[in-house]
């Protein structure tokens, strides 16, 4: 095992138990969005990369710094669904391997230039394989070899693939004159049946239709941006990265997972609820949610009198007062420093 395998066991299984209670207990929608979310960390100062975060994650397009997780969400509720850690590249290169040695399907795709997005694609969908799921992704996750793999799971893909990616159509693609900006070219085309001849007598011919926008892209913006609201959600109006302080990395990484969580729950209580019943900003039902978690009466024991009505007893539940007692450590000390001070007193005596 090695050193950052070990320290990232601290932060591991709580991502790990959160996947597998997301995976077994909330049905998805038909539309999932995959993209990534930052845990703004900047250390305690001082070369902090050592003893800190194991894998310090810099971005310029996103507005923290600190360990990055790439997630799945649902397009129509929001709700996070799977989180992976952003590890460094010698950790990933080792979980890749064990992972191709249990899966040969999966080694070829590793071995290859840009698959490592592609694994990760994999693993972040793969509990809803045969579902029928349209899954969209950005650049990173996107890929031919992504697209395939995607087919041949049961699910629907729809990624914008760079033009420097493996079996990428250039030969169709590549010829496409974009006369200005903003201009698109697509592969879409349609047969269609069409009255050319506008004679009584004339059938209709076949012609190929180009389709300007396709519903495709519609598909892919409609889900775009769904990680990156619920990111603000949890970095803007939650704000428990800035606002609890830690000096230990594992705690502010465990503080951001629960503030994914927390959105969550704001996510999924304004889907379920009534209209008049919905809080009327995200803080509000932060507030309450903390006023609950902080009455929580999760592990309290109910006492044989409180429980028993027929003796007297109401029926509710007493938590165990807490009693504070010395430790057996505390009591040796005492002696050991009346020892000495009557060792002390006989020798003064003696002289």
């Amino acid at each position: 095992m090695s050193l950052e395998q070990y320290r990232w066991m601290l932060v591991d299984d709580f991502v790990d138990n959160i996947n597998k209670y997301r995976a077994r207990t909330f049905v998805p929608g038909g539309h999932l969005e995959a993209d990534e979310s930052m845990i703004r960390w900047y250390g305690v100062g001082g070369s902090f990369v050592d003893a800190g975060i194991p894998h310090y994650a810099a971005i310029k397009r996103k507005p923290d710094n600190g360990a990055e997780i790439q997630n799945l969400a649902d397009v129509a509720s929001g709700i996070m669904l799977r989180l992976k850690i952003v590890k460094s590249a010698a950790e990933e290169e080792a979980i890749a391997a064990a992972a191709a040695d249990k899966d040969d399907d999966n080694e070829d795709i590793v071995a290859n230039k840009g698959g490592k997005g592609t694994w990760v694609f994999l693993e972040l969908v793969a509990p809803w394989q045969d579902s029928g799921c349209l899954i969209t992704a950005n650049a990173y996750f996107a890929s031919i070899e992504a697209a395939v793999k995607m087919k041949e799971m049961g699910l629907h893909f729809i990624g914008n693939v760079k033009q420097c990616s493996r079996r990428f159509p250039m030969e169709v693609l590549g010829n496409a004159t974009l006369p200005k900006r903003g201009c698109k070219g697509v592969m879409m085309q349609r047969k269609r049946l069409h009255q050319l001849d506008k004679s009584s007598r004339a059938p209709p011919e076949k012609v190929i239709i180009k389709v300007p926008q396709p519903k495709a892209i519609a598909k892919y913006y409609k889900g775009a941006g769904t990680i990156d609201r619920h990111n603000r959600l949890r970095v803007d109006e939650l704000q428990l990265d800035r606002n609890l302080g830690t000096k230990h990395w594992d705690k502010r990484f465990n503080i951001g997972v629960l503030g994914i969580i927390c959105v969550d729950a704001y996510l999924f209580f304004q889907q379920v609820v009534s209209a008049n019943n919905r809080t009327r900003s995200c803080l509000e039902f932060f507030g309450r949610l903390a006023d609950e978690l902080i009455d929580n009466q999760e592990g309290i024991r109910i006492t044989r009198a409180a429980a028993d009505t027929d003796a007297g007893g109401d029926g509710s539940a007493d938590a165990a007062e807490p009693t504070v007692r010395k430790t057996i450590k505390m009591k040796h000390k005492k002696v050991l420093i009346a020892h000495r001070g009557d060792a002390a007193a006989r020798t003064a005596r003696g002289n």
